[in-house]
C-alpha cells in the first residue's frame, strides 16, 4: 500500500482549485436529435418483442416493441416504436398493429405476424425537453409486388 501524507493531498487540492478558477468552460446539455426528417418513407418491420409488466407513465403495462428499418435515399435507419397495450380505438397499439395485421390487434396475435411487414410510414417530429424524436403518425401496408414495377414515394 502506498503512503500518502496530508501535505501532498492538500497541494493537489490547491492545484485543482486554481484550475477551477481559470476554467470557465461548461459542457452544453446534450439533446436527442431525430435522424429522420418529417415525411413519408418505406419501412420494413424487422423485429418485434413482447415485454410484460413494464413501467410506464400510467403505471405497469405490457408493450410490443417494434423495430422498423426505414429506407431513405439508399440508407437505412432504425426506428423503434413502443406499442403499449390499450383497448382504446385511438391508441397506437390498436391503430397501427390492427393495420399491420389486417384485423383487430386486441383479439391477439403472434409477433411473427408483424415481422416482415412492408409499410409506408408518415414520420412526424415530437419535441420534448430531452430533444426531438421521430414518431410514426400514420402507417399504410405496401404490397411488395408494387416494388417489382418500380414504386416511387
Amino acid at each position: 500500500m502506498t503512503t500518502i501524507n496530508n501535505l501532498e493531498i492538500m497541494a493537489s487540492l490547491q492545484k485543482a482549485q486554481e484550475n477551477k478558477s481559470t476554467i470557465a468552460q461548461s459542457v452544453p446539455q446534450q439533446k436527442y436529435k431525430a435522424k429522420l426528417l418529417p415525411g413519408n418513407y418505406i419501412a420494413v418491420l424487422t423485429n418485434a418483442v413482447y415485454e410484460k409488466n413494464q413501467p410506464s407513465k400510467f403505471g405497469i403495462n405490457n408493450r410490443v416493441k417494434a423495430t422498423y428499418e426505414v429506407i431513405n435515399n439508399g440508407e437505412t435507419h432504425e426506428l423503434i416504436v413502443q406499442y403499449w397495450e390499450s383497448p382504446a380505438d385511438s391508441s397506437l397499439y390498436t391503430r397501427h398493429l390492427s393495420i399491420l395485421l389486417g384485423r383487430d390487434s386486441r383479439d391477439g396475435f403472434t409477433l411473427n405476424e408483424l415481422i416482415g411487414s412492408v409499410v409506408e410510414i408518415e414520420v412526424v417530429h415530437n419535441e420534448t425537453e430531452k430533444g426531438v424524436y421521430a414518431n410514426i403518425e400514420n402507417i399504410t401496408p405496401v404490397d411488395i409486388k408494387e416494388f417489382q414495377t418500380g414504386m416511387t414515394i
